[in-house]
């Protein structure tokens, strides 16, 4: 059942790679879009990479620190929001 597991989430993973290539590719090109920080965060969550989606999440907070939706979904990945 393990095996079956494995082969279940390499396969969500290859439905993530495009988006998060074409997020990266844009926020390369768009560094300041807290929108696109968030986006690749909300993947990085649905693949179990907490870690990687909290940076995301982090760096969107730090871009738009008045948005209330980005601080909740860092704190829901284990982040600690910057006081204002």
């Amino acid at each position: 059942m393990g095996d079956a597991k494995g082969l279940e989430l390499r396969s969500s993973e290859r439905d993530h790679e495009p988006p998060i290539l074409l997020l990266t590719v844009v926020k390369l090109s768009w560094p300041g879009n807290s929108e696109v920080r968030a986006l690749l965060g909300g993947i990085y969550v649905q693949l179990g990479e907490k870690y990687k989606a909290r940076q995301e999440y982090e760096e969107a907070v730090r871009l738009a620190p008045e948005r209330a939706d980005l601080r909740q979904r860092l704190l829901h990945v284990g982040g600690k929001p910057q006081s204002q």
